[in-house]
């Protein structure tokens, strides 16, 4: 068995079909479809018959097995079985327009109703070369039953255009359809996978009971299928199938998850690989931020196929099962995706906030506004919520990241001078924080120390904003920065609050100095003055004092300096100035 050549043919066969005209019944585009397909796969192989003499290539065993072999070889003639079938349709509606008109020929008629025979044939030529291919190169057991489907429903096609061929034709159809309701009953395959079984299965019920009624009208006997050789090499291929498939997901190849108490398998197989590296990635290194950047992007890669293929299952009207449970998966990838970036910014913000270093407003809000959006992206999914714990654990968290950017914001206006605005903003946070209850709180990174420090935080600053918007309003705010405020001034706190309106002091704790705050003595102190005499307030009247006259001012005396150059030398020398 080798995983190379593991492809999904009847997956890849209904898909080209509804997506190229067979969805309308148009058989003409298909064939074109085929036709390009083709030359595109054998340019890409090198598989082109040149310029030279024209020999037939063989696709074989040593072509498909060289180089450590190609799946594509066996698409090759995959796409020349539904070439020649599209082409047998076109054909046979072609013939049947042809028959019903008015001028018809009968030659050119009967020729047109062999045609479609001898491409229905070829079709069924290819699938037998397909299916033996599949045996010699060794493909996965899932694959080879597919093959085996394929070739016998292209063998009841070819066969039921024979009247003589009903009862082999119905042989063929009820193997077919045993194959794929055995495919269809093993666990690990996908709901969409599934689903394809059942349309094949459809399209051969009309065949079946119409070569029943055929071979009722003829009185031959027909039973259900009963080759026990066949049903015994069925049920054996069916547990190895099984078997493959467990053996995979022990070989650490994620093929199905389980999410919400459902287990949704994965048929994408691009989708296994990229989980296979997210899971080989978590428990190889350790998780630091290169890591999960890396483990980020292949989860975007496996959303985009997941989104892609959706969309195109919608479009083709494909099963509601197989619609849930791609919507299931996309959902399960999208949650692991946000959570891990969510705490991958959590975790930066906690580092960037206990680093030396200083950070701006505006990076704080960039990386909360991120986790709000995280969250938002989140609570979107609908199986989210459909549950209403789950959906109110994640509305929690983002109202507290929430309450945390209108904080940054309420502080970064306040830096503005903007007090208003950011008591408002202060507001709103506080809203949001009382939404929050503790008691459910159950975050396993974000504590309820942080709720705490948030709600404190936002208090303090809801106060300052507060009163610096009443100074501002009142024309205060001039006075108000005059005002020294220092923990370490040289007033004391037992000074009355009277006595140093100027001066704001700190109080180092509440509980401490509320008790030792004053803010007028209500037993004012006095101050001690000397008392004057009242012996002397008497007697001052009989007092007799000396003459003072003596010690008047000298300026009241004439002025006896004698004028000109030469009397001023004379005053000078003689000490009278």
């Amino acid at each position: 068995m080798d995983d190379k050549f593991a492809i999904d043919i009847l997956e890849l066969n209904k898909r080209a079909q509804i997506a190229n005209g067979l969805k309308h019944g148009d058989y003409r585009r298909y064939h074109l479809y085929c036709t390009k397909k083709l030359h595109r796969l054998r340019k890409a192989l090198k598989w082109t018959q040149g310029r030279g003499r024209f020999v037939k290539r063989k696709v074989e065993e040593e072509v498909v097995s060289k180089g450590g072999g190609d799946a594509r070889y066996l698409l090759l003639v995959l796409l020349q079985a539904e070439r020649a079938w599209s082409h047998g349709m076109e054909l046979k509606e072609e013939a049947a327009l042809l028959e019903n008109s008015k001028k018809r020929n009968k030659t050119v008629t009967r020729r047109k109703r062999q045609w479609p025979l001898r491409k229905c044939r070829k079709a069924a030529l290819w699938a037998k070369q397909l299916e033996k291919l599949c045996v010699a190169v060794g493909v996965p057991t899932k694959t080879l039953l597919e093959a085996q489907a394929y070739a016998a429903f292209m063998s009841g096609n070819a066969l039921l255009e024979k009247k003589q061929q009903r009862k082999a034709s119905l042989e063929c159809f009820q193997r077919a359809n045993a194959i794929l309701e055995k495919l269809e009953q093993t666990q690990g395959i996908s709901a969409q996978q599934k689903y394809i079984y059942r349309q094949y299965m459809q399209e051969m019920e009309p065949a079946i009971r119409y070569c029943q009624y055929q071979l009722s009208k003829q009185n031959s006997s027909f039973d259900k299928l009963n080759d026990r050789q066949f049903l015994s090499e069925l049920e054996q291929k069916g547990n190895l199938v099984q078997s493959e498939l467990q053996t995979k997901e022990n070989e650490k190849l994620i093929l199905s998850v389980e999410w919400r108490g459902k287990r949704i398998p994965i048929a994408n197989r691009r989708v296994q690989q990229y989980l296979s590296r997210i899971a080989n990635l978590e428990t190889s290194s350790m998780l630091d931020d290169t890591t999960q950047l890396k483990i980020i992007f292949l989860y975007n890669q496996a959303i985009q196929l997941i989104s892609k293929e959706w969309e195109q299952l919608s479009a083709t009207g494909m099963d509601e099962q197989v619609t849930e449970e791609l919507g299931l998966l996309k959902d399960y990838l999208v949650s692991n995706r946000v959570q891990l970036a969510l705490k991958r910014n959590w975790m930066s913000w906690n580092t960037a906030m206990e680093s030396s270093k200083a950070v701006s407003w505006r990076q704080r809000i960039r990386l909360v506004e991120q986790c709000i959006q995280l969250c938002e992206e989140i609570l979107q999914l609908k199986s989210i919520q459909n549950d209403i714990e789950t959906s109110k654990f994640w509305s929690h968290r983002k109202l507290f990241f929430r309450a945390y950017c209108r904080f940054y914001l309420a502080s970064y206006l306040a830096n503005r001078h903007r007090w208003i605005d950011s008591y408002l903003l202060c507001i709103k946070a506080a809203e949001d924080m009382q939404q929050v209850s503790k008691k459910e709180w159950r975050d396993e990174w974000i504590e309820q120390r942080h709720i705490d420090a948030l709600q404190e935080n936002i208090t303090r600053q809801s106060c300052i904003s507060k009163a610096y918007a009443f100074l501002e309003e009142n024309q205060l705010i001039d006075k108000w920065n005059d005002l020294s405020l220092d923990s370490n001034s040289a007033v004391s706190i037992h000074t009355p609050l009277v006595n140093r309106l100027q001066e704001i002091v700190l109080p180092t704790s509440m509980e401490t100095s509320a008790k030792e705050w004053k803010i007028v003595d209500l037993q004012p102190s006095f101050m001690k003055v000397p008392c004057k005499p009242f012996l002397f307030d008497l007697a001052s009247e009989e007092l007799a004092f000396p003459d003072i006259s003596v010690f008047a001012n000298e300026e009241t005396k004439p002025d006896q300096t004698r004028k000109g150059l030469l009397g001023k030398a004379v005053s000078w020398f003689s000490g009278r100035k």
